[in-house]
Formats: C-alpha cells, sequence, structure tokens
C-alpha cells in the first residue's frame, strides 16, 4: 500500500513541474530559434536560469526527513554565516543548510562576512580559507572571534595549516576540501549552541 503524500508536498511537487515544464520549454525554443544576437541569446539563457532556480527554491521548501523542526512557529532557526568568493560554493552551501532547517546568510567576501556578523550574530560561520581578492579565512576568524569570543568557526581549506595559526586564528574546525556533505553538516551541527 502507498503512504498518501503530505498536501504541502504535493503542492510543492505539482509547483515543481510547473516550473520545469517552463524551463525545459525555454530551452527547448532556445534550441529551435538559435539566435545569433548575444544579448537575444543571454537573455534567453537569463530566463532559463531563473525558471531553474524557482525550480531549486520549490525543491527546497519540501520538508526533509531528519531536518531539525522548530518546537513552535515562533521557534528560531539556527543560523549560518556563509563566507565564500566562489558562488556556486556559497549556493551549494546554501542549499544544504537551508535544505536541512538553518535560516542562511551568505557573504561574497571575507569584508563583507566580517560587516554580517557585526550586525547580527550567527549560530555558525564556515568561512572559505582563500578569497580572492580581500582577506583570507584566517582574518575573517580573527576578526570575528575579537568581536564575540563565543563564536564557532569552521573554516573550509584546500591546503594544510599549522595548527598553531589555526588556534591564533580562533577557527574551531577546519575542513580540508574536497569535503563530504555528512562532514561539513556535522561540523555546524557540533557548534557550542
Amino acid at each position: 500500500m502507498t503512504e498518501p503524500v503530505p498536501e504541502r508536498t504535493a503542492r510543492a511537487l505539482h509547483e515543481l513541474g510547473n516550473q520545469l515544464a517552463v524551463a525545459l520549454g525555454r530551452v527547448e525554443g532556445l534550441l529551435a530559434s538559435d539566435p545569433d544576437d548575444p544579448a537575444e541569446r543571454t537573455a534567453a539563457l537569463e530566463a532559463i536560469r531563473s525558471a531553474i532556480l524557482r525550480a531549486r527554491d520549490t525543491v527546497r521548501s519540501v520538508p526533509r526527513p531528519g531536518a531539525p523542526r522548530a518546537a513552535s512557529a515562533t521557534a528560531p532557526r539556527p543560523r549560518v554565516l556563509i563566507i565564500d568568493d566562489e558562488s556556486l560554493m556559497r549556493e551549494t552551501l546554501a542549499g544544504m543548510f537551508s535544505g536541512v532547517g538553518y535560516e542562511v546568510t551568505t557573504a561574497a567576501s571575507g569584508e563583507e562576512g566580517i560587516e554580517l556578523y557585526r550586525r547580527q550574530p550567527f549560530d555558525s560561520v564556515i568561512t572559505d580559507a582563500r578569497m580572492d581578492p580581500g582577506i583570507n579565512g584566517l582574518v575573517v576568524a580573527r576578526a570575528i572571534k575579537d568581536h564575540d569570543a563565543s563564536a564557532h568557526v569552521v573554516l573550509l581549506t584546500g591546503v594544510e595549516h599549522d595548527p598553531h595559526e589555526l588556534h591564533a586564528a580562533g577557527v574551531d574546525r577546519v575542513l580540508i576540501k574536497p569535503t563530504r556533505r555528512a562532514a561539513i553538516l556535522d561540523a555546524v551541527r557540533r557548534s557550542p549552541v
């Protein structure tokens, strides 16, 4: 016997089907017309991207098994700040955390991330070690820890760092890229909040 699909999930799946149909229609239209004008091609690709992003947001809205659930409608969700100069990495991490119930804020530079944290603290911060241009993740960690000693800072890096340098910066956890999804979620879930 098939278990009934919750109404919210059924609505989201219906909406997702519509959004994907729109995106597919736009792709097929682009392939059929193959515009020579770069501006026309760019506009068509932007419309497709927009439809795909709406579909992604719909998928994120579907409740996930094992995701943290608020005790009440007013209970705050855990907040995570993601700082990375690469938009794909920011979007990937944001989707990962919002998909399991976190309130996510992103920053494209270390300077922006520090400013966001100073305005309103987060339960956890994930920062890339190396960002171009601008300050690196160790400087970000130190600035956030100087502002809030209880901050939980996770550093994502592609290289090994001197443990003394990490300690001096106030980094709580280090994850070496490439990092599994489970390890990233675990590093944030173990934050001391």
